[in-house]
């Protein structure tokens, strides 16, 4: 079974071939799997510095309260995760199965704690793609966990999908923020004067402002902008000053006189 967390798919044939890649599952009898995908208005490498993160699980998971790994983190290092109240757990231990920086593969598998998910293994995998006409990302969990007594297969996998969707609509928020933090971070470094029209007719002018790239990815990441404009004119013909507060990493756009 296949969820998409979008209604639009842009490319179902390819989703589908990744997941006969690389989403390979031995499942057994009392067993239930499932395959999720999530389209991240995020450029790979962000992604995958949250999701390659196996001791560090909690920058992206909202139900993980902590995480402990001994030593290096390795393929057969094993992590300790309290899980936050409110869940049906309260601890797990899991194992690094995989961990591709080439191929953006990165495996796991439950091998103890407190829980219900008994033979619980996933695999994640991060590809590009282009939502939008800009580069983003493209990102599939598959898991492959036991039934457990008194619940059917369908319940099984439901609650074991809503915490993967919990967990990517997590991931693709934080790795949109961090790719506006890494934008603004640099923008001083941006040489550009002049004024550029976007694409509703508003023309933003000033003295160093982002270039075109950078104001489109700001809009396609949704943030809130705050555009006051003159009162006598229109949104389509008002001219603004952008201003940038790198150290806030938050811009605005002032109403020239």
């Amino acid at each position: 079974m296949v969820t998409n967390d979008y209604v639009t798919i842009a490319n179902g044939k390819m989703e589908d071939e990744f997941i006969k890649r690389h989403h390979k599952h031995d499942v057994k009898e009392h067993q239930c799997s499932s395959s999720l995908v999530k389209h991240i208005k995020a450029h790979v490498p962000a992604v995958w510095s949250l999701v390659r993160r196996f001791d560090q699980p909690q920058e992206y998971k909202p139900f993980v309260s902590r995480c402990i790994v001994q030593g290096d983190v390795q393929i057969g290092s094993v992590r300790e995760v309290n899980v936050k109240s409110g869940l049906p757990a309260t601890t797990s231990t899991e194992r690094l199965e995989l961990l591709d920086d080439d191929k953006h593969i990165f495996g796991m598998k439950i091998v103890g704690g407190d829980h219900r998910l008994k033979n619980y293994s996933s695999i994640v995998t991060v590809h590009p793609e282009v939502i939008d006409g800009r580069p983003g990302t493209l990102v599939i969990e598959s898991f492959v966990v036991d039934v457990p007594d008194g619940n059917t297969e369908d319940e099984t996998c439901n609650f074991v999908e809503a915490l993967i969707k919990c967990n990517l609509k997590s991931l693709a928020d934080v790795s949109e923020r961090l790719a506006v933090q890494v934008w603004a971070e640099s923008i001083d470094r941006i040489p550009f004067s002049g004024s550029l029209v976007c694409a509703s007719g508003i023309t933003l002018m000033g003295e160093s402002p982002p270039n075109l790239v950078s104001v489109v990815d700001l809009f396609m990441l949704g943030m809130t902008i705050d555009c006051p404009k003159k009162p006598e004119s229109r949104m389509t013909s008002s001219h603004f000053v952008l201003i940038l507060s790198a150290s806030a990493k938050t811009l605005r756009f002032q109403a020239v006189n």
